[in-house]
């Protein structure tokens, strides 16, 4: 298996362990301090895993990395 397939398995486990724990910690009702660690964990789990994605797919995915990121976030978006 390719070094860059097991880079994008181990950070998408710990992307989506970070958002599991973020889901728990909410149900849980958490401290804030505790509740805006979860989040910003989140956050940088979910960049890393952007930014791998982007290394193992070129250069051209991190040049369009701002039209990606509009079609993803364009539904939630406010009109």
């Amino acid at each position: 298996m390719n070094w860059k397939k097991i880079l994008l398995g181990v950070v998408g486990v710990a992307c989506l362990a970070s958002w599991i724990a973020l889901g728990v910690g909410l149900a849980l009702d958490v401290e804030r301090p505790l509740r805006l660690g979860l989040v910003v964990a989140a956050a940088i789990a979910t960049e890393a895993l952007f930014w791998s994605v982007a290394a193992v797919l070129g250069v051209s995915v991190v040049q369009a990395r701002r039209q990606i990121w509009a079609k993803v976030t364009g539904p939630f978006r406010r009109a």
